[in-house]
């Protein structure tokens, strides 16, 4: 199984304070499990680049990550 991992895309695309370690993580857990596996920083590419890459590696699925920033409960 193809799977495309992509870290939180950004629209001011600049150097990330730390590389997406959520994602690696998981990539190395998929890639141990004996599938192929991409990776893409959504920090360093533009939209247009990460759907580009997306189109070329045909994944048969992709994860992406997202930050919810709530109040809680209370």
């Amino acid at each position: 199984m193809k799977v495309l991992l992509i870290s939180q895309p950004d629209r001011y695309r600049k150097l990330p304070d730390f590389p997406p370690l959520g994602i690696g993580y998981l990539g190395a857990v998929a890639h141990k499990a004996g599938h192929k596996v991409l990776l893409i920083d959504g920090g360093l590419h533009s939209i247009a680049q990460i759907v580009a890459e997306a189109e070329k590696f045909e994944p048969d699925i992709i994860g992406i990550t997202c930050w919810n920033i709530g109040r809680s409960p209370g």
